[in-house]
């Protein structure tokens, strides 16, 4: 390892670097200087790095250190300028606070470097010695690799923070801290605290301390409570720092002197003084039996607040917590709501001449009540009830009949209490043997005995349900009364109350008017097998309908309607027949007069129906199954469309059948079949049609074609839908043509027989010739041929016939081919 020496000169040039940061040393030899200045030092937790500034050519430096496990490490040439402002020197040598030796030597070092040319170009170098221990001081030694001279200085490594700064308790005045040591050494700590009071913005330094390097725990005390403080712990070695910092408030003071101002039974007011210190909010939580019934926050300066909605006569547990910075304390007080008086307390007369008392509880929570009962300003009752009590009797023993009487009715909550007070009579003896008199449809009497006792009057109510229809007072010595214009059928409760003073004792009895029998009503046929019955309510009240029919009179149906129906369909009559009906309202069991009506059902219609035109086109017959049930005549129409064409009248006792004539061939008609009883019908139609007529003089024509025929022919009479040509072959040499006339489902044909032309003969050529004679060939004709006709001319006429062919029947079709016979040979004449 490369070992170095130091002199006094070179080793107070390192301390003056180690203060500034920036050094200067220069090597003096007779042959090349290698004059270098350091102009920058970069020390960290685990390495010293320093930035080397030199004017002299081919130069290069290595650095090490005896306390470093490492060997020398070569400097690293860099490509900065060299160039140093002399001013920036100058500058950093007036903040330094070394002692004026140590400046005027580094001032002497500097003018060196610049009389050596410090100002002109040269190299720069990085030297840097790693892997060290934070917070110690290195003996650091650079060696000239051009001519071997050493240089030695003093360096420091940073010094590690510590770490783990936390807060290990607090309270409203003192801040616990506690951290662990970093790696390396310390010489010392500080200790620096800064406040941040809620009011103001700025941070304020009120602590400075210096701490043993051992220490890891401090207590900080005096402090205001509630309040935000940044706490810096500064780890120094050296001139070096290295510092963490974290931030912790103190718990905030609570509140004191909590005092309840006012009360009801739904809130509470309350007031406390104000803590000292720093707040952020005040939260106001109200609870009762551990669960939270009401909270609300307020701002840090308020020191009233109205807790509402609450329960009455309840215990609550109220807290007053102070909050700062997410800290807090609180103060709390148990208080209790007013209870709430009982509501809707009244005093009425009872059943055996006593009084009762009725209530409805009060809301929230109570332990019980007690009862007060005054005659005038002689109190009765003085007795506790139970909390579960809403109504309470006094025997009418020792009670006046008549006289009033005042109740109080106290209800208490721990020493707190709530009060409701009413006034009322006792009763006067009701009337005896109370009954209805009389009834009708509108009126109803009534008729009692006096009670024993005094009265001032009588006082009768007739109601209706809850609904109070009339009144009426009569003297104390009159027995009856009666009430008139009333509903019929209507259930009336009439009260007769004997009255005096201001109470009263009563008894009932209920009556029923008469209800009104159905007058607006009708009974007609809905079918054969059902009749209809309507009607519309009566006035007055109606419970049911009781409908009874009769057939000759012999009872057949019952029923009980449901007093909403304003209609019955009676089914399961017989067709036809007539009915008598009785109906009446009932109201209450109390039947009104009864109504009687008839009705028939409607007749059956017929069935079975039968038509035929029997293959002819002018006439159509008619039968069919006669109806059930009772039936007087038969009606039988013939319509064409909506027209009636015929009509007949059968007997019920005659045959069910009928025939019409004098019809037009192949229409369509509507035969109607109506069941009569009396007034009442019941049809059912059918349909049939007439035979179609034939159409006339069909014709069939081949036109002068082989492959064609035409067929025509004059309209069939009457109606019908469409025809239907058909050609049939009938191995004759002819086709017979059918044309059929279709009406409906009904058919007429009529036929024809018809022939093509014969087709020409195919390939006709003359095949030889002779001076006297030509030979003719052909292929035969297609289809059929009677013969074939092979007539000669010359000049268009008719030389001779040879044979008769291809002829069919009357008709002919000719081929044509000219041929010339071979010239005579010439004759010698002599």
């Amino acid at each position: 390892m490369l070992r170095c020496k130091a002199d006094r000169r070179l080793w107070l040039r390192s301390l003056l670097l180690l203060q500034t940061w920036v050094g200067l040393i220069h090597t003096e030899e007779s042959d090349g200087q290698c004059l270098f200045h350091v102009s920058e030092q970069d020390s960290r937790l685990d390495y010293i790095s320093l930035k080397l500034t030199t004017t002299g050519q081919d130069c290069s430096f290595i650095i090490s250190s005896p306390e470093s496990e490492t060997d020398s490490v070569e400097c690293t040439r860099t490509a900065e300028d060299n160039r140093l402002e002399t001013n920036q020197i100058k500058s950093k040598t007036q903040t330094s606070n070394e002692n004026e030796e140590l400046k005027h030597e580094y001032l002497t070092t500097n003018e060196l470097w610049e009389n050596n040319g410090g100002s002109s170009g040269g190299a720069n170098f990085t030297c840097r010695v790693e892997h060290l221990e934070p917070g110690s001081a290195y003996h650091l030694c650079i060696q000239s690799n051009r001519d071997g001279q050493t240089h030695n200085f003093t360096g420091y490594t940073s010094p590690s923070a510590v770490s783990g700064l936390a807060v290990s308790s607090r309270s409203t005045r003192g801040l616990g801290l506690s951290w662990q040591a970093g790696p390396g050494r310390t010489e010392r700590y500080r200790l620096q605290l800064w406040e941040r009071p809620l009011s103001k913005n700025l941070s304020g330094l009120i602590r400075n301390d210096t701490l043993e390097s051992t220490a890891t725990q401090h207590t900080i005390q005096n402090l205001t409570p509630g309040r935000l403080y940044t706490i810096t712990m500064t780890t120094e070695s050296g001139s070096l720092q290295n510092s963490t910092s974290t931030e912790a408030s103190t718990v905030p003071a609570a509140v004191s002197n909590i005092t309840l101002d006012d009360r009801n039974s739904t809130s509470l007011l309350l007031s406390w003084q104000q803590p000292e210190g720093d707040l952020e909010a005040l939260t106001v939580t109200v609870l009762t039996s551990d669960t939270r019934v009401w909270e609300t926050v307020l701002p840090h300066h308020e020191t009233q607040v109205s807790v509402n909605k609450l329960t009455p006569g309840s215990v609550y547990k109220i807290t007053v917590m102070s909050s700062s910075h997410g800290l807090s304390s609180q103060s709390q007080i148990t208080l209790r709501t007013a209870p709430e008086a009982v509501s809707e307390l009244s005093m009425r007369p009872s059943s055996d001449g006593g009084l009762t008392l009725s209530w409805a509880a009060p809301h929230g929570s109570w332990d019980g009540f007690r009862l007060f009962l005054f005659d005038g300003s002689q109190p009765l009752v003085n007795t506790t009830v139970t909390r579960e009590t809403v109504h309470f009797s006094v025997p009418g023993a020792g009670l006046t009949p008549g006289r009033q009487y005042k109740a109080l009715l106290r209800v208490e909550s721990g020493e707190l209490y709530a009060e409701r007070a009413c006034e009322g009579f006792s009763a006067p003896a009701p009337v005896v043997d109370l009954h209805i008199r009389h009834a009708d449809e509108t009126s109803l009497s009534v008729m009692w005995s006096h009670p024993s006792g005094l009265r001032d009057n009588y006082f009768l109510i007739i109601h209706h349900g809850n609904v109070s229809v009339d009144t009426r007072e009569v003297q104390a010595s009159m027995r009856e009364c009666t009430f008139n214009v009333l509903t019929p059928g209507r259930l009336y409760t009439i009260t007769v109350m004997s009255r005096s003073g201001t109470q009263n004792s009563s008894v009932s009895v209920e009556g029923q008017t008469v209800p009104m029998p159905l007058k607006m009503m009708t009974l007609s046929s809905a079918g054969v097998n059902s009749l209809q019955l309507l009607w519309e309510k009566p006035p007055g009240d109606v419970e049911l309908y009781k409908v009874t029919l009769f057939q000759q009179s012999k009872i057949v149906q019952n029923y009980s309607v449901p007093e909403g129906q304003t209609s019955l369909l009676l089914s399961g009559l017989t067709p036809g027949t007539l009915y008598s009906l009785q109906a009446a309202t009932v109201s209450g069991g109390v039947q009104s007069k009864p109504t009687n009506l008839e009705g028939r059902t409607a007749p059956a219609s017929v069935s079975d129906i039968t038509t035929s035109n029997g293959g002819r086109s002018d006439a159509l017959q008619v039968s069919w199954r006669p109806a059930a049930g009772a039936v007087d005549s038969y009606l039988v129409r013939l319509q064409d469309g909506p027209r009636p064409v015929h009509t007949l009248a059968v007997s019920r006792s005659s045959t069910p059948e009928c025939s019409f004539s004098s019809l037009v061939a192949g229409r369509l008609y509507s035969v109607v079949i109506v069941t009569r009883s009396g007034s009442l019908e019941n049809s059912t139609t059918v349909q049939a049609r007439t035979q179609p007529a034939t159409v006339q003089n069909p014709t069939a024509v081949h036109s002068g074609r082989d492959d064609f025929l035409k067929v025509y022919w004059r309209h069939a009479a009457g109606d019908h839908d469409y025809y239907v040509v058909q050609i049939l072959y009938n191995n004759r040499r002819l086709y017979t043509v059918t044309v059929e006339t279709w009406s409906g489902d009904y058919v007429n044909t009529v036929s024809t027989d018809g022939r093509t032309l014969p087709a020409a003969v195919g390939n006709l050529s003359v095949v030889s010739t002779e001076t006297d004679g030509l030979t003719v060939s052909w292929s035969p004709a297609p289809g059929d041929v009677d013969h074939y006709e092979v007539t000669l001319l010359f000049n268009d006429t008719q030389v001779f016939l040879l044979l008769r062919w291809a002829v069919i029947g009357p008709f002919q079709k000719a081929q044509f081919i000219e041929g010339r016979t071979v010239p005579s040979a010439v004759r010698t004449f002599t």
